[in-house]
């Protein structure tokens, strides 16, 4: 789950001293999910509770523990718990058999999630951080394909600033965009990241196009896919559809 919708709506209410049915309400939610963390050695356990959004009553609460290195796994142990829980479908209904996770280690997994903490704050200092992060992430474990998707997206942001030339950064990171699918075809953010190389760079509207619908048919809900495929139909003059996705992506 390291990616660039990993910072969602609900992070600004971290830490706040809102209660459970003001929060909803923000987000205009029925029902809120919150939980705990624990970290001790390479040993994480987690704890969640469901919570209705106005009453605070208690739908439902669940607990898990397992290696660090296990981290993906256990994310998707908990969101197929979750999705059984709301009787909703999960993504892959209906497409075949749930693909593998795969072992993650976790000092490549803590790199790159500090690599998404400075890409997030989008200076040139911190998006050169995070490039740091993320090759350290890659060097502890080639296959493990997110890394090379925060790269690519930390050299669209340095072009988008400019910060750095076009030709210094769109083709590296078309590279590392590239590399990412190598490893996992599936991967969303990767799809829109190169949709969005081809569409400003290399103009291939027509191959853009086609990463941006896949990305949002993998992950309907990413606020940077719809962001960037916004910026995509704006540059193709097709004003409403563009305006329609970046209203999307604000939602989000």
């Amino acid at each position: 789950m390291c990616s660039s919708d990993l910072r969602t709506s609900a992070m600004r209410f971290k830490n706040s001293p809102q209660q459970i049915g003001e929060i909803a309400r923000h987000l205009n939610a029925d029902a809120v999910l919150e939980g705990s963390v624990a970290v001790s050695e390479r040993k994480i356990a987690i704890n969640l509770h469901l919570l209705e959004a106005f009453s605070e009553r208690l739908l439902w609460s669940y607990s898990c523990e397992g290696d660090l290195d296990e981290i993906i796994a256990l994310q998707h142990q908990i969101a197929s718990e979750l999705a059984i829980k709301l009787q909703t479908r999960t993504a892959n209904t209906g497409n075949g058999p749930a693909l593998p996770v795969k072992r993650i280690d976790s000092n490549a997994y803590e790199a790159c999630m500090k690599g998404r903490l400075f890409w997030g704050r989008r200076t040139e200092t911190d998006l050169e951080k995070s490039i740091e992060y993320f090759n350290r992430a890659a060097a502890i474990d080639p296959m493990y394909p997110e890394p090379y998707l925060g790269v690519a997206d930390a050299q669209i942001m340095l072009g988008i600033f400019g910060l750095r030339k076009p030709c210094e950064v769109f083709p590296n990171a078309r590279l590392a965009a590239e590399k990412a699918l190598q490893i996992d075809r599936h991967l969303s953010g990767a799809h829109s990241s190169l949709g969005t190389i081809l569409s400003m760079y290399f103009w291939e509207p027509a191959a853009a196009e086609e990463r941006f619908r896949r990305a949002l048919e993998l992950n309907p809900s990413s606020s940077l896919a719809h962001q960037w495929y916004g910026s995509h139909l704006n540059a193709m003059g097709r004003n409403e559809e563009a305006v329609a996705s970046v209203l999307r992506a604000r939602s989000l």
